[in-house]
């Protein structure tokens, strides 16, 4: 290779020309590893750009196929470079090569085949349950959390099937699963406790696709739910990725659960007004809005009495989907009908009384001083 082209001159010290072999040797496996290393980036930033060209702007890469795949074939670059290593250290490699040479292009291709074949399953189940939910109204929740898994599942076949390609035998490929999965079990016990709590967010559905919900103290739209973590969407159209094991395990608020949502407003009336006059008019002020449901009445009342106002409760019913349109068409209807009214809507009011400089008695004021021997 590289470093062994080089010579040493005569006059180089015994202990560096007896050591020059070695000393090639380690430098040409260094020049090589980072050439493959370089080879497997290009490789994986290829399949990756491929991939992001080929998904909508709306999709997630992260953990798709695409994105799975490319680490895929960075992995496999690096695996078949180790035979061109062990050349350069004085293993004859040739016999390897030609056991293997076309079960490594058969590698590639189970590789390739996978990705497409798992990308393939993803959109078609996906698909499957927007069509269901459109035609039947079924929820779709369960085929995004099958679509994730099976594309899961298929890559990780993939792997297998190309590795055997490779050349390791189907029972060496069993222990070494085996092994790495006790390894991996022990190592990753959160991310296995995630899968088991997206399973039971899959089957016992606490939330659906679509739910407007408060997770972890994350409040937003569920977007999406893998075998692994759950993505929500907050009103400023954030994406919020929560593991599913702290999803399972915390307190969930669903407020899509229900066609229905029952507000607690709260209004504020000075002392001096009308109590019941001012009930009647707060409660056929919400009541005429157009947003406000029919099918159930209308509370009001008196919350409680603070230091500067009365303040009067109301409790309308109103749809899930027009709750913050709702919620601004109150306030603003109630101040409007109170100013109509005469009511007066309270504000904190703080009294100052202050006395002229020259009234107060600087000893009355400050009894110490009367005892003060330099005064």
């Amino acid at each position: 290779m590289i470093a062994r082209f080089v010579t040493l001159s005569e006059t180089a010290p015994a202990w560096l020309q007896a050591a020059w072999p070695a000393l090639a040797a380690l430098v040409d496996v260094t020049l090589v590893g980072g050439g493959l290393w370089l080879a497997s980036w290009l490789a994986k930033r290829a399949i990756k750009t491929i991939g992001r060209l080929r998904m909508g702007k709306e999709e997630v890469f992260e953990g798709s196929a695409w994105d799975l795949g490319g680490s895929l074939i960075q992995f496999f670059v690096l695996l078949l470079g180790i035979p061109l290593i062990l050349s350069i250290i004085g293993l004859d490699i040739g016999p390897f090569l030609e056991r293997n040479a076309v079960g490594m292009v058969g590698a590639f291709l189970i590789l390739g085949a996978g990705i497409a074949l798992a990308r393939w399953l993803s959109v078609s189940i996906r698909s499957f349950g927007e069509r269901a939910r459109r035609n039947q109204n079924t929820d779709e929740t369960l085929f995004h959390f099958a679509a994730s898994l099976g594309r899961y599942v298929v890559i990780a076949l993939s792997a297998i099937f190309a590795l055997q390609m490779v050349g390791f035998q189907p029972g060496t490929l069993i222990a070494v699963v085996g092994a790495a999965g006790l390894a991996i079990a022990l190592a990753l016990q959160d991310t296995l406790r995630a899968v088991a709590a997206g399973v039971l967010l899959a089957v016992f559905r606490p939330f659906r696709i679509g739910d407007w919900v408060l997770i972890a103290n994350a409040e937003g739209e569920v977007a999406d739910i893998t075998p692994f973590h759950t993505t929500i969407i907050p009103v400023d159209n954030r994406a919020v990725v929560i593991p599913n094991d702290k999803a399972w395990s915390e307190a969930i608020t669903n407020y899509s659960r229900y066609s229905e949502r029952r507000l607690n407003l709260f209004f504020d009336v000075s002392y001096e007004d009308d109590l019941e006059r001012a009930l009647v008019v707060l409660r056929e002020t919400i009541a005429a809005l157009p947003r406000c449901r029919r099918s159930q009445d209308v509370w009001v009342g008196v919350h409680e009495m603070t230091a500067n106002s009365v303040t009067l409760r109301v409790r309308p019913w109103v749809g899930r989907q027009e709750v913050l349109d709702f919620r601004s068409d109150c306030i603003m209807a109630v101040k409007t009908a109170f100013e109509a009214a005469g009511i007066t809507i309270p504000l904190p009011q703080q009294v100052e009384y202050t006395r002229p400089y020259a009234e107060i008695d600087v000893r009355k004021a400050s009894p110490q001083l009367e005892d003060d021997p330099v005064s």
